[in-house]
């Protein structure tokens, strides 16, 4: 059974690039563009791993989304990465330590980010 990445970023071409990568390796991926949208994808989907942009429009971003999901039953078990393209402040960096989630930069090399995904979804 194909292990299901979603996947939340307000970019359509930040979706294509990495979900098209996702695809390819041969994980279902669902998409999200924005955090109440993915924290509702989240619990009706399920999936084994989410991606999320730390930087999206409205009320919540990233980290705030994964604040939430991780305050929910439905979603506080699922391994999350955030992705930027910008370089983290020292306050993002031990707010992410602290929720025990993931980060990824944007340009990540397609291997590294395909063997993060593995270890995220316990491949």
């Amino acid at each position: 059974m194909k292990k299901k990445i979603l996947m939340i970023d307000d970019d359509p071409l930040i979706q294509r690039l990495f979900g098209g990568r996702l695809g390819n390796a041969g994980y279902d991926v669902e998409y999200a563009h924005n955090g109440q949208e993915g924290r509702d994808q989240a619990r009706r989907y399920q999936p084994d791993a989410i991606l999320m942009d730390v930087h999206m429009p409205g009320d919540e971003d990233g980290v705030a989304t994964a604040v939430r999901m991780r305050g929910e039953d439905p979603t506080k078990s699922i391994p999350i990465s955030l992705l930027s393209s910008a370089d983290l402040s020292y306050e993002m960096e031990k707010t992410i330590k602290e929720l025990g989630v993931e980060y990824m930069h944007k340009g990540i090399e397609e291997k590294d980010f395909l063997d993060r995904i593995k270890a995220m979804v316990g491949e």
